[in-house]
């Protein structure tokens, strides 16, 4: 069943689309307005292109800026690898010192020891005779 939309019925359509899509109440100015909104569709296109290559610079900016800061910070950590690497040859070197002081001790520990013991039995051969 198909039914058929009245003269009345069709203004009133026209009516509600007009108050809502604004272009439309111009008939022939709609075109117009189509080639304002192209217009001004393309003045946007242009601003934001602009403002993404302006942000592109000063990011390859913020690039080369973050670039030139890691390679300093690379000399650092270098500067400091080289600081841990004398310190720790300082400690190997002392280490060393240390081991043969502690040997030399004990070498004399025991000879005094032995003297020691050496000592007291002769002392003690000499008593009991």
């Amino acid at each position: 069943m198909a039914s058929r939309f009245t003269k009345a019925d069709m203004e009133q359509m026209a009516k509600y689309l007009t108050e809502i899509f604004p272009v439309l109440k111009s008939g022939h100015g709609a075109r117009r307005g189509s080639q304002a909104y192209d217009m001004e569709l393309r003045e946007r296109t242009i601003r934001v292109e602009e403002e993404l290559r302006h942000q592109r610079e000063l990011m390859m900016e913020m690039f080369a800026n973050m670039k030139t800061q890691f390679s300093y910070i690379e000399k650092r950590f270098e500067q400091v690898d080289k600081r841990f690497e004398d310190i720790r040859a300082d400690m190997n070197t002392r280490f060393e010192q240390v081991d043969k002081k502690f040997s030399m001790m004990m070498c004399f520990t025991g000879i005094g020891l032995s003297l020691t013991t050496t000592f007291i039995t002769t002392m003690m051969v000499i008593i009991i005779k």
